[in-house]
């Protein structure tokens, strides 16, 4: 069979000193040049081919081509430890991307290198890495000028002297950041040892207040814990110094204390704000464990109830959960209660907030038997708080708990609760597996695509909330054999369709994607876009057409020897021969963005230094401490940058063109004042005299009150406008001043429509992924902007011109060029210019096109607040900008509804907007803040060891995947905000920087070995039961994922921790000791909850994993 086809995976081959893996995983342009592969035979290896193309056996040792195949070599010491690994002709100019690891006396890689590029391909041994490693970031020397040079190109570790093995200072490549022989001697103003230094000890005395639930079982009451009873953690960040002095105690002002019970469960996280003020986040659990308070710094009160302080209502998390441990009721500060039904699968089934408990409705959730969400909606009917009945009904229903394909209700079956077909709105559907019995489908013919479509959605449909008749939305989804989406066919609220059609390369990289979009009525518009990619995979460049118009090269991107993004060049019609503009990129040693230099906008950021010069008020740990720009190549505006020791922005000066902002907070990060200009500061006032989240009113520099409804909304505002929300907390109706402005949603939350009646003048705007449609009284909706990854075209009676956007690091739109002048000689006439204050606020220096995507590329509602705005004019009273779950108000730098996801963020103001430092932070949909991925691009590609602790790798996988996946945005290429782009060709450079932040969690983020415990719910009928399990996530994340459907769940307790390890063989032998502790497994007698032992007794390991577990702490 030497003639089989590989299309995925090769079976291990053995050789006499190596392994060679054959997987087939990433793509790119296919390159002419021979692959030189000649791993040192003298060193044990491990050899990866990963194929771009297809290959036969019989050809596996025949001459390869780069195009076609890359190799990985991990090359390994006699203990088995990788010690090099070399990426072959991996550079964009195919040399070898070599990663030199090393080892001290104890086994720790203590000292993690950057990657470097040798000036030679081959694949080989290279035993002087360190040393050419070195010389690659030499200062003034290298091959390779755009990576940014330093004498200190590593991180190193510095761990304490006990078996632990605990960090105690961390360091990161560059000078600033080495380890200092002790960190608390670090001078104020010194640009070295610059590490993040973490101290272990317990609690004192008076130190930690012990929070017990009351007997009433609503609210809690302090005391304090005997000193020694809590695990003591501090963490000092890269800004910190010790402001007492050598040989005083080190100063608390900016470090992090966290406290452990001997559960392993956190009851303080304390900020130190000053040397002697701390910001206090309490968690309360209750004598099962669960937890059922969090008391943020807001709150400093002793003790509290639910049913008597406003204190509660304003600042307290709390929980509520039933006997299956399961939350029932949820509070967010601010909101009222929320709640939760569920069947007996453990699924959610019904959840309603307190807006919808005043309408006496639930949402709904119906699922099939896989599990998979199928149906939701809202059911009515209901009469004050019937959580307690419904839940009775769940648990007692005795019928089918899942449902499947039948005429009973849009396609399915009727069998679970809730069934009162005359009280239920169903408003999303999904359908799986096949597209037969599918209602009203109105795409049918998927003949030329797989039928290999089980487990996948094939359609789904989504109603326009409020529409009348019911208008439903449907996409239709076909695959090809590998299960990749090769056709999106879909239906808009304007009665058109889209069809979208995807082209992928071997390794399932997206290629080409052309989108038709037909209109009820009118020309269709055909937008076609393709990827090229080069050898390893890299996006190099993009191209576009639209109708009949010539294709352009839209981007074209460049990379340096180690792969970070240093050019980026937009238009040309000649083939790549000219472009329009091109913009420069450079980071600085720890990978951080430091430039983005075109010749119509430039932008530098300093963080610790400008140049040699160290800054005043340098920044260590990330936070920018300075920004030049200038729209030409070289800069004449500066911006000064200042922050607390919360890494909240306290103000930002600049110089040239004048702005400048200063802010207090309070406790929660809400802002007490903010003075901009060096005017009349405005004041803020918050509900409960000033301990709550909600802003109450305005005085001084702006003047204005606000009303909330049940949910936390805004429903006035500070111009007092009245604001009305869907279920789905998203503005529905804004009136006032001669206004009324309207919105329409999707079930979904994705906005459809704008309409605006002001003074009798009434228009309209309708957004369809990407597509906005414009109407001015009782015209017809004509397309007027067309979204793409660089900018947006605008249309002139089918004729379609591209418009590019110039961001700085936060995607803040500073430059709207047109491309001008011929193919050869082509120009970029400058449409607008813009400057932003710190949180936001517009001021415009010139404007010729009426663009509003502006601040972090979000769509401006100049209306909203009584703004208004014309072209060659700033805005005045600034309007709200529209992030997707969220509007937010720049001109006084707060969300004026709560965060949806406040849960992940506690210590914060559910309103404050980017854990106020928005020179650092933005927020794509208006739920989670995150570092713009630019930065994460340079970090990425620089393959920084993910060591520092103020990076967050697996978090910022997952918020970027959470982020960018709801609304399809990228701050690299400047697409549409919000629901309004899903094409799928918007993703494509975030697939790739998603990839990379994917490739770093599983290189550096370590897998962890637990054992656990289930106790029975009847220990007279059965024992406790042992288990094991591990994870990339902390030890608790790991051990919920396995509790989840554990087939033990019917007969015991969920399943809490035992012990911890890296150690997989010390977990296993400790798994049989709790066996065997617990009364042996009951194939062999025992009375344990464990049927069969985990380790044989004729196993040969026996004694190796019990002796391993016997050094577990």
């Amino acid at each position: 069979m030497t003639d089989i086809l590989l299309n995925k995976r090769l079976d291990e081959i053995m050789k006499k000193n190596f392994l060679t893996i054959l997987s087939l995983l990433t793509a790119g342009i296919v390159q002419g040049q021979n692959i030189v592969s000649i791993p040192t035979t003298g060193q044990n290896y491990i050899l990866t081919r990963t194929f771009r193309d297809t290959v036969r056996i019989a050809q596996l040792a025949a001459q390869r081509t780069i195009g076609k195949e890359n190799q990985t070599i991990q090359y390994f010491d006699g203990l088995g430890r990788e010690v090099q690994r070399v990426q072959l002709m991996a550079s964009p100019t195919y040399k070898d991307i070599v990663q030199h690891i090393e080892y001290d006396g104890f086994g720790r890689e203590n000292t993690k290198y950057l990657p470097y590029a040798e000036q030679s391909g081959n694949g080989s041994f290279r035993s002087a890495a360190k040393t050419t490693q070195a010389d690659f970031y030499k200062v003034g020397g290298g091959w390779d000028l755009t990576v940014m040079k330093t004498g200190n190109p590593y991180a190193v570790a510095v761990f304490e002297s006990s078996p632990l093995n605990r960090v105690q200072q961390q360091g990161a490549p560059g000078t600033a950041w080495q380890p200092a022989a002790d960190r608390n001697t670090v001078p104020s103003g010194a640009n070295a040892g610059r590490t993040v230094a973490t101290e272990y000890g317990t609690n004192g005395v008076n130190d930690v207040r012990l929070w017990t639930i009351n007997s009433t079982n609503n609210g809690a009451a302090a005391t304090y814990y005997t000193a020694g009873r809590l695990y003591k953690t501090v963490l000092k960040d890269e800004n910190w110094i010790n402001k007492n002095g050598t040989g005083l105690p080190p100063s608390k002002e900016g470090t992090v204390e966290e406290f452990k019970d001997f559960e392993d469960r956190v009851v303080l996280k304390r900020i130190w704000e000053t040397e002697s003020k701390a910001l206090n986040t309490y968690y309360v659990y209750d004598d099962f464990g669960d937890l059922r308070y969090v008391l943020p710094p807001g709150f400093t009160g002793t003790t509290f109830s639910e049913t008597v302080s406003g204190d509660f209502f304003e600042l307290i998390y709390a929980y509520k959960y039933d006997a299956r441990k399961r939350v029932v009721r949820k509070k967010i500060p601010g909101k009222g209660w929320e709640y939760y039904v569920y069947n007996n699968n453990d699924q959610i089934v019904f959840t309603r907030d307190a807006e919808q408990l005043a309408r006496g409705e639930w949402s709904f959730t119906k699922y099939d038997a896989q599990g998979r969400v199928i149906l939701t909606g809202i059911e009515k009917g209901h009469t004050g708080d019937d959580q307690s009945s419904l839940q009775s009904s769940l648990s007692s229903f005795t019928g089918p708990l899942w449902e499947q394909r039948g005429s009973a209700m849009e396609g399915y079956t009727n069998n679970t609760i809730p069934q009162n077909i005359g009280n239920i709105t169903v408003q999303a559907v999904n359908y799986y597996d096949n597209y037969t019995s599918i209602p009203g489908l109105p795409f049918t013919d998927h003949s030329t695509y797989s039928i290999r479509t089980q487990s996948l959605l094939v359609a789904n449909k989504v109603l326009v909330l409020d529409s009348s008749p019911a208008k439903w939305l449907w996409t239709v989804n076909d695959y090809d054999d590998q299960g990749r989406i090769v056709k999106v066919s879909s239906t808009n609220h304007l009665d058109g369709t889209d069809i979208v059609t995807n082209e992928y390369n071997f390794s399932d990289q997206l290629v080409k994607s052309t989108r038709v979009h037909t209109p009820s009525t009118g020309t269709a518009v055909t937008l076609s876009t393709g990827n090229d990619y080069d050898h390893q995979g890299r996006l190099v460049q993009v191209r576009k057409k639209v109708n009949s118009q010539t294709e352009i090269i839209q981007s074209k991107l460049g990379y340096n020897e180690i792969g970070q993004l240093t050019t980026k060049s937009l238009h040309s019609e000649n083939g790549g021969g000219n472009f329009m503009t091109s913009i420069a990129y450079a980071y600085n040693e720890r990978g951080w963005q430091t430039k983005a230099s075109s010749a119509q906008f430039t932008s530098l950021l300093n963080y610790n230094v400008n140049g040699t010069t160290v800054l005043a008020n340098a920044q260590y740990n990330g936070n920018i401490a300075q920004q030049l720009w200038g729209y030409a190549a070289t800069t004449n505006s500066t911006f000064n940058y200042s922050y607390d020791a919360l890494n909240r922005l306290k103000n930002g000066v600049s110089t040239g063109t004048v702005m400048s902002e200063a802010m207090t907070y309070d406790d929660m990060g809400n802002i007490r004042t903010l003075v901009r200009d060096n005017g009349t500061a405005i004041t803020y006032g918050y509900n409960n005299s000033n301990k709550s989240n909600r802003l109450n009113t305005l005085s001084g520099g702006l003047t204005g009150s606000f009303t909330y409804d049940q949910n936390g909304n805004a429903t006035k505002d500070r111009t007092g406008m009245l604001l009305s929300y869907n279920q789905l907390n998203l503005p529905k109706t804004v009136s006032g001043g001669g206004k009324t402005i309207s919105y329409t949603y999707d079930a979904l939350g994705t906005k459809l429509s704008r309409t605006s009646d002001v003074g009798g003048i009434k228009t309209q705007r309708d957004y369809i992924g990407g597509i906005e449609y414009s109407k001015t009284g009782t015209g017809s909706p004509v397309i007027e902007r067309i979204g793409i990854e660089d900018g947006f075209l605008l249309n002139s009676s089918g004729a379609y011109s591209y418009y590019y956007n110039l961001t700085d690091h936060l995607g803040n739109v500073r430059v709207v060029l047109k491309k001008g002048g011929t193919s050869t000689v082509p120009t970029a006439a400058v449409m607008q210019k813009q400057d932003y204050y710190p949180f936001g606020k517009t001021k415009s220096i010139a404007t010729s096109i009426d663009n509003k995507y502006l601040y972090n590329g979000k769509e401006m509602q100049a209306d909203l607040n009584g703004g208004t705005h014309t072209l060659g004019s700033t805005y005045t009273l600034e309007g709200q900008l529209d992030y997707g779950a969220r509007f937010y108000d720049a001109e006084i730098g707060r969300w004026n509804v709560v965060d949806p996801l406040a849960e992940k963020m506690r210590r914060h103001s559910p309103f404050n907007y980017a854990f106020d430092n928005p020179i650092r932070f933005i927020d794509p949909d208006g739920r989670v803040p995150i570092v713009p991925i630019i930065l994460i691009i340079g970090y990425l590609t620089t393959s920084q060891p993910a060591v520092a602790p103020t990076r967050d790798l697996a978090g910022d996988a997952a918020k970027i995947q959470q982020a960018y996946d709801s609304y399809n945005t990228s701050i690299v290429t400047n697409s549409l905000p919000g629901g309004q782009q899903s094409q799928p060709v918007s993703k494509v450079l975030y697939q790739a920087v998603k990839k990379e932040v994917v490739k770093k969690v599983s290189t550096e983020v370590k897998k962890t070995f637990q054992t656990y415990f289930k106790d029975a719910l009847d220990p007279k009928k059965d024992g406790k039961y042992s288990g094991r399990t591990s994870g990339t996530n902390t030890p608790e994340k790991n051990i919920a994922k396995r509790d989840k459907n554990h087939h033990m769940n019917e007969t015991h307790g969920p399943a809490y921790l035992d012990k911890t390890s890296t150690n997989s063989d010390a977990i296993r032998g400790r798994e049989q000791v709790n066996i065997t502790n617990s009364g042996g497994a009951i194939s062999g007698g025992g009375t344990s909850g464990n049927r069969i032992n985990s380790i044989s007794p004729h196993n040969k390991k026996l004694e190796k994993y019990m002796q391993e577990a016997l050094k577990l702490k």
